[in-house]
């Protein structure tokens, strides 16, 4: 079904990207991952202050009143650098290409953000602002302790993501793709909030999310997920939704896919949502026969994430489905739509490819090296649109390995997340192409995917 590369250096299989606290999302949501330590250091200043006025009415010895002062300093250095570092979640990455400047914000994103010819078809960018509308942020805190050592079909050369973090808690994110909605009228609602009512709503709606595997590996992880609807812009955050309760309907470690599902009885988001995935699916066969399948040939690739764990991306670039050239009975692509920690898991649309069938997020991995070396060297025109460092020969493309990125639980509370504390974890460095995506999928699963309800419900 699908397989895809990235141009960047960094390898996205198992890029959970680790993210600081999100102020907005703590309100109403203080007890889903960790207490607020930007919070806490503003309560902290503030108390200093206070301890620094209070001083006016009695005697201090002027060593006590120096080292308040320091404290109030020192609190509100941390508190400023926090607030700093939450402004710029770039500013620390450890990718080694520009391409930041290309993953487009949703304000900014208009028909002038597409290449000609696409600029000059509306719905392309409809497209994009439906699928946009659908992804959600993925955020878990611990790691399955059923992760395998390795990735599938890698002769153990590649450390599965997160591997040695089996059992632990470990905060980190990805992103996915709310995929279908199912209406249950005149059943219980089973939501988180529900099922500690004593009235709980009668009617209630089944919402299914899809990201990578390596992104929530089972149902441990699903369990104490949470997705983050219309996290679009960091300065307006009001509209951010969230959903909790996920439980693992089907997953393939090998093709690096998962469908996950939870329960709402949000009648309103729900409504929405559906109404969206019509819309997406309407735009999708409109611009099915747009691009007739020219397996050679490079197409459009648009992929949405949450970079860095934080607001929705664009990424807009061109593909090339190897796969075909090979002869494959599956697609395998390479892309140079820019991507970043955090991207695993996200839509990714291919324009011209039958999205039913093939149900493209956004991976890393690798698998079958030697072929695809042997592809970029006997293709070199294909492959230097997509990789310019590329040279035939000896020289293979610039190597720069990835790391995952996780903040360990180090005391009884959930350990707080921010940049000092985050460790790195590098990936096996044997790679020889990074962002290799091992996912395809059996003529079976090709079929279970066709049973879902949203071929029904369009």
């Amino acid at each position: 079904m699908g397989q895809f590369f990235s141009r960047e250096t960094d390898l996205f299989y198992g890029k959970h990207e680790v993210a600081e606290v999100d102020q907005e999302e703590m309100s109403g949501e203080e007890e889903m991952f960790v207490e607020d330590e930007k919070t806490g250091l503003e309560e902290k200043a503030a108390e200093v202050k206070k301890s620094g006025e209070d001083e006016k009415f009695g005697e201090e010895e002027k060593s006590g009143e120096d080292e308040k002062t320091t404290e109030k300093s020192t609190a509100e250095k941390s508190l400023n650098s926090k607030t700093k570092s939450s402004k710029d979640p770039y500013e620390n990455c450890t990718k080694t290409f520009n391409g930041h400047r290309d993953m487009i914000r949703i304000k900014n994103f208009t028909t002038d953000s597409l290449p000609d010819p696409y600029n000059k078809i509306e719905d392309v960018y409809k497209l994009t602002m439906a699928l946009v509308y659908l992804t959600v942020r993925i955020k878990t805190k611990c790691v399955s302790s059923k992760r395998p050592d390795f990735m599938p079909d890698t002769k153990k050369e590649c450390s599965y993501p997160l591997s040695e973090k089996r059992g632990e808690k470990c905060y980190s994110t990805g992103t996915g793709r709310v995929c279908d909605v199912v209406t249950h009228r005149g059943r219980k609602c089973t939501c988180t909030e529900c099922s500690k009512s004593q009235t709980p709503k009668k009617n209630c709606w089944t919402i299914k999310v899809f990201t990578a595997t390596h992104v929530v590996f089972d149902g441990e992880e699903a369990a104490d997920a949470i997705c983050t609807l219309f996290y679009d812009d960091n300065d307006n955050t009001d509209r951010n939704k969230y959903l909790r309760g996920f439980k693992k309907i089907w997953s393939d470690s090998g093709g690096d896919l998962c469908l996950l599902s939870t329960v709402t009885c949000d009648e309103g988001l729900s409504t929405k949502l559906f109404a969206k995935i019509r819309e997406f699916n309407n735009y999708w066969k409109s611009l099915k026969t747009l691009h007739e399948k020219q397996k050679s040939k490079e197409r459009l690739v648009i992929l949405v994430s949450h970079p860095h764990g934080k607001e929705k991306r664009i990424s807009v670039g061109f593909g090339l489905d190897i796969g075909a050239i090979q002869g494959l009975r599956y697609s395998k692509f390479i892309y140079n739509s820019p991507t970043c920690p955090g991207t695993s898991g996200g839509p990714v649309y291919v324009l011209g490819y039958d999205w039913f069938a093939t149900e493209f997020v956004h991976g890393g991995g690798m698998n079958d090296f030697t072929d695809i070396e042997n592809i970029f060297k006997s293709n070199p025109d294909l492959i230097t649109k997509l990789f310019p460092s590329y040279q035939t020969g000896s020289s293979v493309i610039p190597l720069s390995f990835s790391s995952v990125y996780y903040t360990e639980d180090t005391s009884s509370e959930m350990a707080t997340e921010n940049s000092e504390e985050l460790k790195i974890l590098n990936i096996d460095p044997k790679f020889k192409f990074s962002n290799y995506s091992a996912r395809w999928y059996p003529d079976f699963i090709t079929n279970f995917i066709y049973s879902f309800n949203w071929f029904q419900n369009t």
